[in-house]
């Protein structure tokens, strides 16, 4: 099955989306996917959090589960401190 085959199963339904990675293999590709189909069932676009650095493999089953994407918060820094 390609990635739109897969992508059309998950956003009807026929697919859960935490079965998604049995099909791929890969957390990424299945990221890609969940995301994707979330995209086409709600008629959004979920770009922005599918760019990130994060390793999928260090945080999925531990930290999230069906992942889509990542939100990155900017940081900066005040001072000098002085303590």
């Amino acid at each position: 099955m390609n990635l739109e085959e897969l992508i059309e199963k998950v956003a009807s339904g026929k697919i859960k989306l935490h079965q998604v990675e049995k099909y791929t293999g890969d957390k990424r590709i299945a990221t890609e996917i969940r995301r994707k189909a979330l995209e086409k069932k709600l008629g959004i676009s979920l770009e922005n959090i599918g760019h990130y650095s994060l390793d999928p493999e260090q945080v999925i089953g531990k930290n999230i589960e069906n992942m889509i994407g990542v939100v990155q918060i900017p940081m900066g820094v005040a001072g000098p401190l002085k303590i």
